[in-house]
């Protein structure tokens, strides 16, 4: 078990303290993969000392090609300190999820986010792999994805337009990462986890 850094955006990190969050969906870790996503038919989990899957292999449909072996960046277990949008004012920190929209604070990307300032920790319950758009309604509702009555959010622009979770979801993940990665339809890596009040060394 390890403690790890991971970034999320405004939106989700209110949906993480709002308790809709519980996975999330990362490229990290299978670019060789990605670069031809279509190729592979498979994918395998390796286990070596525990249950805890060490690393995938993923499976060619030419029979002829060597295997791919990609690593997850995090494990079962693993305790994540979330880095977000935040300032410092007069020595104490300011995170963009509490800030009203209008506010003329100028902020620090995530990225330069100091351990120290972190107030959610989460604790990754599983692992898996996928195709992005083999997502499922309940999956694409634990994302984190925002509604309001029936309505889910339209992330490009911040409206409620969809009836159904995946879209929402979807338009939220070419917001993030662009039209070519949805299309592509990339392998992603699917991280369960829980919050958890404090750090576990």
């Amino acid at each position: 078990m390890k403690t790890k850094p991971i970034l999320f955006s405004t939106d989700m990190v209110q949906a993480i303290l709002d308790g809709r969050k519980t996975m999330t969906r990362r490229l990290s870790g299978l670019n060789k993969v990605n670069k031809n996503p279509d190729d592979f038919i498979a994918h395998l989990q390796y286990h070596l000392l525990d249950s805890i899957p060490d690393f995938f292999v993923f499976r060619t449909r030419d029979i002829n090609a060597n295997n791919i072996t990609s690593k997850p960046r995090f494990k079962k277990g693993d305790i994540l300190y979330v880095k977000e949008t935040h300032s410092i004012i007069d020595g104490k920190i300011v995170y963009r999820a509490d800030a009203p929209a209008s506010t003329n604070i100028k902020w620090k990307p995530s990225l330069f986010m100091k351990k120290e300032y972190a107030r959610i920790f989460l604790q990754v319950t599983n692992v898996s792999c996928e195709r992005l758009h083999d997502i499922t309604a309940t999956d694409a509702i634990n994302e984190g994805i925002d509604c309001k009555g029936i309505f889910y959010k339209d992330y490009f622009d911040d409206t409620y337009f969809f009836s159904i979770p995946e879209f929402s979801f979807n338009s939220l993940w070419v917001k993030i990462n662009g039209q070519d990665s949805f299309n592509s339809n990339p392998w992603v890596f699917v991280y369960e986890f829980k919050r958890i009040e404090k750090q576990i060394e």
